[in-house]
């Protein structure tokens, strides 16, 4: 047995069972070795769950859903913006503070509470994020390189950020 008739057994072996060996004759037979469809196995079958108090879609294999109630907020601190919820734990630039410190963060652009969403022209008034200082240190080291072409010229140096880790503790509404 060469391997051609080899490889179109396995194919039949692994294809479903409405193409049979008389539909796969001439030109099929080759158009689907040469495509590389016995190669492939069969598909999985649909992934499928129930509905339940989380989850507003049943989900479908290849599909998220969000949770109906989630409370988040979007905070922005150090010309960044981060999404945040209570428990998270969030590396930002820099803020004053030793480890354990509590920090308040006034500056929110987004808050979701309840499923109520406000949004903020450009922040929410009253709204802010009680945090704790979990850590102050230097995030990872990058390189710099400086390079001038048809001059010899290239200066490389590094930088390490200073960052402070903050553990959420409550995001209160304004």
């Amino acid at each position: 047995m060469g391997p051609l008739n080899r490889a179109l057994r396995e194919w039949e072996a692994h294809s479903s069972p409405r193409i049979g060996v008389s539909r796969l004759a001439g030109g099929l037979r080759w158009s689907i070795l040469r495509s590389g469809a016995w190669r492939r196995p069969p598909n999985p079958p649909a992934v499928s769950y129930a509905p339940n108090e989380y989850t507003n879609l049943t989900p479908r294999r290849g599909c998220f859903t969000m949770p109906l109630a989630m409370d988040y907020a979007i905070v922005q601190t150090g010309g960044k913006q981060y999404r945040v919820r209570p428990g998270d734990s969030i590396t930002v630039e820099k803020l004053p503070g030793e480890e354990g410190d509590a920090v308040e963060l006034n500056d929110v652009l987004l808050v979701s509470k309840d499923a109520q969403v406000s949004v903020g022209q450009p922040s929410v008034a009253g709204a802010k994020v009680l945090a704790q200082v979990a850590r102050q240190g230097k995030a990872k080291k990058i390189t710099v390189l400086k390079y001038k072409p048809k001059t010899r010229h290239h200066v490389q140096s590094g930088h390490r950020q200073q960052v402070t880790q903050l553990d959420v503790k409550e995001i209160v509404a304004g």
